[in-house]
C-alpha cells in the first residue's frame, strides 16, 4: 500500500480543547473549504470557538478538528489534517455542560412589608431590541465601536508528523512539519471592525520526492459590522464567504446589507484560490450574490439563496445556484436542507445543456429528548464540467455520468444514564453499483462516575471495488488539564481480485495520545502502529499551541 494512503488511513489526532466541557452534540457537514469545513449546528446550540470536534464517517477514516468560528446556527471546524469528510458526514462537538439549576429553598419565604412605590417619570430612552444570542446580563444599552476597547486573541502552535513504511521491504519516510498562527484583532480602529489571519509555514519530505515547503495564507481579511446588530458588513481580504461558504476561499471583497425583517442581502467579487494545500490563486475570477436570512423567532428558521459566476483565464467557465435552509419545526424536529445547482450551456464540452445539481445533502432530525433521537439523511455528490479542476485529475466520463447518493438512518437513545447504543443503516447508489452498509455504536461516558469514556463501534460498507467490515474501540479519560486515550482498529477488505489466497485483505491499526494544558499552553503527543499481511507503518505526531 501507498505510503500517503496508510498515513491518511492513520491521522487521528487527539487535540485539547480550551474550554471546560462535559456534553457531546450531534453535527453533521455542510459544507467544505480546503481544510475547513462547516457543520449544522453553532452558537445557539452551546458550541464555543475551541471546542474539539470528531467526525466518524461510517467506515471510513475519522478525523478531527477545532470549532474556529462560530455563527447563530453554524460554525467552522479547522481540521489537524488532510482527511476531509464529505458532505453530509456525522460527527460529535464538545459542548460546556449546562450548569444545575440551584437547589429551590424547602421552606416559603418571609413576605417583606408592603412598601409604596415611588412615581417615576417615563423613560426618555428605550432599550433597544435584544437578541436571543446576547449574555443575559449583557449591556441594556450597548457601547459604541469608539466606547469599547480594542482585543486581541489567538494561538500560535507547531506540528510535526513522522511517518515510516517498513511492510513487504519498503523503507519509505514522509516527514510533515506545520508552524502558524491564527488570531484575531478587533475594533483596531474604534470602528468596530475584525483583523482576521491565518497562516502557516508548511515543510514536507519523502522518500523518493524532493522536499517541499510553502507560506500559506489561510485568511488575512478586515471585516466590519461583525456585531449582530450592525446595519452592513464588508469584509475584504482573503476569507471565506461568511454567507456562502459553499463556495471556498475568496481573495476580494464581500458586502451585505442588513434589514430590520432578518434579511440581507449583498455580493462579493474576486479572485478564487485553488482548493490545494499551496493555495495558489490560479486563474479564476468571478462574483456572487446572495440573499439571507435569519429568524429571530424560536423556530430558528434560516435561508440562504445565492448565484455565483466565474471567468477562468478570461473564459466564462461556472454558473452555480447554492440553496440553503433550516428550520425547527416543532420543539423537536429539526429539518435543514442544502443543494448546489450547475447551469450548462452549448458551451460546456461534457455535460448536456441543462441545470444539474452537482451536491445536495437534506436531514430530518427527531430529538425529543436530549437522550434519544433518530434522523433520515440524503446526499448527493456528481462532478462538476468546469475548466478550473479543482479536483484531481477525473476521467471526463465520470465527470460525464458519475454520481454518489446516498440514504442514511440513524437511531441512537440512552439504555441506562451514560451508556449510549447507536444505529446507523445507509444505501448507496452510483453509476456503477449499488450496496447497503452499516454501524453500530456503544457509547459508555462518565464510567464509575470518573471522566473516563469508551466508544465501541462495529461497521459494514459495500463499495465498488471492495466490501469493508471491521471494529474500532477507544477508551478516553480526563483528569483536570490531562487527556488521554488508547484505541484500535481492524479492517478487513474483501475483494475477488486480491493477491491474497482468501481475497482478504487485513489492515490493523493502534493508536494512543496524550494532551495536558499548563496554563495558556497545551501540549500534544500522539502514535499509531499500522500492521497486516503486507503492511507494517508507524507514525508519530506532536503539537505545542499557546493561546492568547
Amino acid at each position: 500500500m501507498k505510503l500517503h494512503r496508510l498515513t491518511t488511513f492513520l491521522a487521528s489526532v487527539f487535540v485539547l480543547g480550551s474550554v471546560t466541557l462535559g456534553a457531546t452534540l450531534r453535527v453533521n457537514v455542510t459544507a467544505a473549504a480546503g481544510r475547513s469545513v462547516f457543520i449544522d449546528h453553532g452558537r445557539s446550540d452551546g458550541v464555543v470557538v475551541g471546542a474539539r470536534v470528531r467526525f466518524t464517517p461510517a467506515g471510513e477514516t475519522p478525523s478531527d478538528g477545532v470549532v474556529a468560528d462560530v455563527a447563530s446556527n453554524s460554525a467552522r471546524v479547522d481540521l489537524f489534517t488532510n482527511v476531509v469528510p464529505r458532505l453530509g458526514s456525522p460527527g460529535e462537538v464538545e459542548v460546556p455542560e449546562s450548569p444545575r439549576p440551584a437547589t429551590q429553598p424547602t421552606t416559603r419565604p418571609t413576605t417583606a412589608p408592603t412598601q409604596a412605590i415611588p412615581t417615576h417619570p417615563p423613560w426618555k430612552r428605550q432599550e433597544a431590541e435584544r437578541s436571543p444570542d446576547a449574555p443575559l446580563l449583557s449591556p441594556a444599552f450597548p457601547l459604541s465601536p469608539s466606547g469599547r476597547p480594542s482585543t486581541f486573541h489567538g494561538r500560535v502552535y507547531t506540528d510535526e508528523e513522522l511517518a515510516l513504511d517498513r511492510g513487504s521491504g519498503r523503507d519509505n519516510r514522509y516527514l510533515r512539519s506545520r508552524t502558524g498562527t491564527a488570531f484575531t484583532l478587533t475594533n483596531p480602529f474604534g470602528q468596530g471592525g475584525e483583523l482576521n489571519f491565518d497562516g502557516e509555514y508548511d515543510y514536507r519530505d519523502a522518500t523518493d520526492l524532493d522536499s517541499r515547503s510553502d507560506l500559506i495564507i489561510n485568511r488575512l481579511s478586515y471585516a466590519i459590522g461583525t456585531d449582530a446588530a450592525a446595519p452592513y458588513r464588508v469584509e475584504a481580504g482573503r476569507f471565506t464567504s461568511y454567507f456562502l461558504p459553499e463556495i471556498g476561499w475568496v481573495d476580494g471583497i464581500e458586502a451585505a446589507v442588513r434589514l430590520d425583517n432578518g434579511f440581507s442581502l449583498g455580493g462579493g467579487m474576486g479572485g478564487y484560490p485553488r482548493p490545494f494545500i499551496d493555495q495558489d490563486i490560479g486563474q479564476d475570477l468571478g462574483l456572487h450574490l446572495f440573499a439571507d436570512y435569519q429568524s429571530k423567532g424560536t423556530s430558528q428558521l434560516a435561508g440562504t439563496i445565492g448565484v455565483q459566476q466565474t471567468w477562468h483565464n478570461g473564459s466564462f467557465d461556472r454558473s452555480l445556484l447554492i440553496a440553503r435552509g433550516s428550520v425547527w419545526a416543532t420543539k423537536a424536529l429539526w429539518l435543514y436542507g442544502s443543494l448546489t445547482t450547475d447551469l450548462y450551456t452549448s458551451g460546456d464540452e461534457v455535460k448536456s445543456s441543462a441545470p444539474q445539481a452537482t451536491t445536495a445533502w437534506f436531514q430530518a432530525r427527531y430529538t425529543p429528548t436530549v437522550n434519544e433521537g433518530a434522523s433520515l439523511s440524503y446526499s448527493h455528490f456528481s462532478w462538476a464540467d468546469i475548466q478550473s479542476r479543482n479536483y484531481p485529475p477525473v476521467p471526463l466520463e465520470i465527470i460525464r455520468t458519475g454520481r454518489v447518493e446516498r440514504l442514511e438512518l440513524a437511531v441512537w437513545r440512552d439504555i441506562v444514564p451514560n451508556l449510549r447504543p447507536t444505529l446507523r443503516v445507509n444505501y448507496f447508489n452510483d453509476d456503477r453499483t449499488s450496496g447497503f452498509g452499516g454501524e453500530a455504536d456503544l457509547d459508555w461516558s462518565k464510567i464509575g462516575g470518573q471522566p473516563l469514556t469508551w466508544h465501541n463501534a462495529v461497521f459494514y460498507a459495500a463499495g465498488d471495488y471492495t466490501d469493508d467490515y471491521g471494529f474500532r474501540t477507544q477508551l478516553s479519560a480526563t483528569h483536570g488539564d490531562f487527556d488521554a486515550n488508547v484505541g484500535y482498529e481492524m479492517l478487513r477488505s474483501i475483494s475477488a481480485g486480491t493477491q491474497t489466497e482468501s481475497g482478504v485483505i487485513p489492515q490493523n491499526a493502534v493508536r494512543a495520545g496524550v494532551g495536558w494544558q499548563h496554563g495558556d499552553w497545551y501540549y500534544n503527543v500522539n502514535a499509531d502502529y499500522y500492521f497486516g499481511n503486507h503492511d507494517e507503518a508507524y507514525r508519530v505526531g506532536a503539537r505545542i499551541e499557546y493561546r492568547f
